[in-house]
C-alpha cells in the first residue's frame, strides 16, 4: 500500500516509521509547508518524495492512503482536498477543530465514499484505562 504523509510533526515521524516496517506498504511522498524541513523529513525517514504543493503529490505519487498529520487547525482543508484523491484518509487527533468543520467531514465522508479514521493511540494505554 502506497501512503502520503501531510505534515512533519512528531506525530508525522512516528506514521513515517511505522509504515516502514509493514511489509508491502511504504510512504511514497510527504508533503509540508517548508522545502527545507520537508526535504530533511524524507531524508530521515527514507521517503524519496518531497513536496510543498499538495495537489502535485496526489497527482503525481497516487497514494493509496494518506496520513494527515500537520497541525490542527489545517486537518479540515487538508481532508477536503484528501477526499479528492484517495479513499483512505488517517487523521491525527482532533479530526478538526469546530462542530460546523464536524458536520461538513461527515457529509464529505458520505458524498465522496471515503473512509476516515482518527488516531487515538493513547485510548488503550496503561495510565490512561487507570484513569478512566
Amino acid at each position: 500500500m502506497k501512503f502520503a504523509i501531510i505534515g512533519t510533526s512528531s506525530a508525522a515521524a512516528r506514521h513515517a516509521r511505522a509504515i516502514n516496517h509493514i511489509r508491502g506498504s511504504h510512504v511514497v511522498a510527504v508533503c509540508g509547508s517548508s522545502k527545507e524541513h520537508t526535504d530533511s523529513f524524507a531524508k530521515k525517514y527514507h521517503i524519496t518524495k518531497s513536496y510543498t504543493n499538495v495537489d502535485r503529490l496526489y497527482q503525481n505519487e497516487k497514494p493509496d492512503a494518506v496520513i494527515i498529520a500537520n497541525i490542527p487547525s489545517k486537518h479540515y482543508s487538508a481532508i477536503v482536498k484528501a477526499a479528492e484523491y484517495v479513499k483512505i484518509l488517517i487523521v491525527e487527533k482532533p479530526i478538526v477543530v469546530t462542530n460546523k468543520e464536524v458536520k461538513l467531514v461527515k457529509k464529505l465522508v458520505k458524498t465522496k465514499k471515503c473512509s476516515i479514521s482518527v488516531v487515538y493511540q493513547k485510548r488503550y494505554s496503561k495510565t490512561y484505562r487507570l484513569l478512566r
